[in-house]
């Protein structure tokens, strides 16, 4: 039974441009958050009402509108051949235009394959739309996107501050909220200067005047925002241990064998070494420095729930047990290697990088929830937990083996998951047992980079190394410490993987407030 919930859903979609998604997505949230907090046209209005007085009064009521944005949406035409958007009295342009005008929470829902329209090719009143983040909603992966969804949408009902300021738009609360604490955040108060100046010149003023105090108070600031992230680190802790239980709860109920995951606060770190190699012969002993190159500070907004250990040979060998494995992932079943070392509780090795794709994408349609690889950045911020050393303790190696199986301890093997100490985050094989699969395409350095990944922790995917060569991240047990540092990286086809490579998961829940 749904939960009692305040706040109302508006979905507003287009007739004939995928009907059937909108009526099953009305169906789910119906589920979610019961038929009362609903409004869809077809099923709420009754016979003979007044049409657009009652779609008026209902943009007006609801909290969250969605957008739902077909792939004949923008182009879809009346009878006389003009297109539906640009009539001043078309029902979907009416409700848009009002929704915007009134500041309320808009998500774009992209069914399919469909792209968010341009500005230039929007009517003025919804010009604002693109600013808009969009979801996408697909038939293949619709449970694990429509959770996301459903994620957003019960932040925006439970947002104190929203409730309070109704008429301020998203952009502009985000930046209300904004806290000064790095130097750094004279640039990102940059940014929203430029935006405002096209959409609000009273905010822009109030963006110009928060630099100057990021100018002028800096030191006092600092002080501030570190005794707020104590009490965020609490009040985030409780939050994550919450949802890491029901989730594991929930995944139990379904009967799902699913990894553990463990809650991992945002936060910003430096990422990379600046190691200088003074000669050859250190060159020879630290291959791999020149790959690590420039360091750069990188920010982890949002907050994640990240696999306690690497996926195990049990948690693997769950899943080919699933008949609707090769259905949900395209890939035959498999049974990987353990090269006689043991199954169960070991880390699945002679896995590749597409066969880890293919578990987080048969594990996220089983389960309803986004499960995927980690990026770089996410794995070295994780394997720090607030570290600046070569480890998540430091810079010696002496201690090594309490927390990882490497070389000179392994016996020349994997080893089960969770015998060695955990970082404080609470990872346990963090460095060594398995190298780790990351999502990210290989790239030789950091150079280039682009600045919207320095600042969200993305995983960096392109083309320019060729998209089949991938990042491993850890070291494994056949490795000597240097391999094991937090900072180091290789890179491997996306079908190798052999007797040392694994992989570990990763979730992304709400987003930083």
């Amino acid at each position: 039974m749904p939960k009692d919930r305040k706040g109302k859903i508006f979905i507003n979609y287009r007739r004939g441009d995928d009907s059937a998604a909108a009526g099953r997505l009305y169906d789910r949230l119906e589920q979610q958050f019961g038929k009362a907090c609903l409004f869809m046209d077809v099923d709420t209005i009754a016979a003979g009402a007044d049409f657009v007085a009652i779609l008026e009064q209902a943009v007006a009521e609801c909290d969250v509108f969605l957008a739902v944005i077909g792939k004949s949406w923008l182009a879809a035409r009346d009878t006389n051949g003009a297109r539906r958007l640009d009539n001043a009295n078309d029902f979907v342009r009416i409700e848009i235009a009002s929704a915007l005008r009134l500041g309320k929470y808009v998500i774009p829902v992209l069914v399919n394959e469909a792209q968010m329209p341009s500005a230039d090719s929007l009517p003025e009143p919804l010009k604002p739309l693109v600013r808009r983040n969009a979801l996408r909603l697909t038939h293949e992966r619709f449970r694990a996107d429509v959770q996301g969804l459903v994620n957003g949408i019960e932040a925006a009902l439970t947002d104190e501050e929203s409730e309070r300021h109704p008429a301020i738009a998203p952009a502009e609360r985000d930046f209300e909220r904004f806290e000064i604490g790095t130097t750094e955040d004279a640039a990102i108060i940059e940014s929203y200067i430029k935006q405002f100046e096209a959409t609000s010149p009273l905010w822009a003023a109030k963006a110009r005047q928060r630099l100057s105090v990021v100018n002028a108070l800096f030191e006092y600031q600092q002080l501030r925002r570190q005794k707020i992230g104590r009490e965020r680190q609490s009040e985030d802790e409780t939050k994550h241990n919450a949802l890491a239980r029901q989730i594991s709860q929930t995944n139990t109920a379904k009967e799902i064998f699913a990894p553990e995951m463990v809650p991992i606060p945002f936060g910003t770190f430096r990422m990379g070494s600046d190691v200088w190699l003074s000669s050859l012969r250190d060159y020879w002993l630290n291959t791999g420095y020149e790959f690590q190159r420039p360091c750069h500070r990188v920010t982890i907004p949002n907050k994640l729930l990240i696999g306690k250990y690497p996926v195990t040979f049990a948690e693997w060998d769950f899943s080919q047990t699933d008949s609707d494995w090769q259905k949900i992932t395209g890939i035959p079943h498999r049974k990987p290697s353990d090269f006689g070392w043991g199954r169960e509780r070991r880390p699945v090795i002679d896995v590749s990088w597409n066969d880890a794709k293919a578990y987080t994408k048969w594990l996220s349609a089983k389960t309803g929830q986004a499960y995927r690889l980690l990026s770089e950045a996410e794995w070295e911020y994780a394997c720090r937990a607030g570290s600046d050393g070569h480890y998540c303790f430091g810079n010696g190696e002496k201690t090594l083996g309490d927390y990882a199986w490497y070389f000179e301890n392994s016996g020349g093997k994997t080893h089960p998951v969770g015998e060695k100490k955990p970082n404080k985050f609470g990872l346990h094989d963090i460095h060594g047992n398995v190298w780790e699969w990351c999502e990210d395409s290989w790239h030789p350095t950091y150079d280039g980079k682009p600045e919207e990944l320095k600042a969200n922790g993305g995983a960096w995917v392109t083309t320019e190394y060729g998209v089949s060569i991938r990042v491993l991240r850890g070291g494994a047990w056949c490795n000597p410490p240097r391999m094991l540092r937090a900072a180091n990286r290789v890179m491997t086809l996306t079908e190798g993987g052999a007797d040392r490579a694994g992989f570990r998961l990763a979730m992304t829940l709400f987003p930083t407030s």
